[in-house]
């Protein structure tokens, strides 16, 4: 195991009291770009399992395209239901796409 690795994962266990098994869950740290950490951790929400929607203030999107809520929301939801399967945004792609000048 990596040396930061460790120091991380012991940081972890005795900051908040993780045990092994908890220390391997997914965390709010792997949230992409995730600006309400801080918030979260104050309220005892470590575990992605612990966030619900409203937790992370999800902004509707009103064009084509994910906002960054909508897309970390849908991280969230993937690691509660344990859906390891790709997610594509066949719509927001194909009105990219249609900009591009070949």
């Amino acid at each position: 195991m990596k040396i930061l690795e460790r120091y991380f994962k012991e940081c972890w266990k005795q900051g908040v009291n993780l045990n092994d098994e908890d220390i391997n869950k997914p965390n709010i740290l792997e949230v992409w770009n995730f600006r309400g950490k801080q918030f979260l951790l104050e309220a005892g929400k470590i575990f992605l399992g612990q966030i619900d929607k409203e937790d992370i203030g999800v902004k509707e999107s009103e064009g084509i395209g994910l906002t960054i809520t909508e897309r970390q929301w849908i991280q969230i939801k993937k690691s509660q239901n344990s859906d390891n399967a790709f997610y594509f945004d066949e719509t927001g792609f194909a009105s990219e796409a249609r900009s591009w000048i070949w």
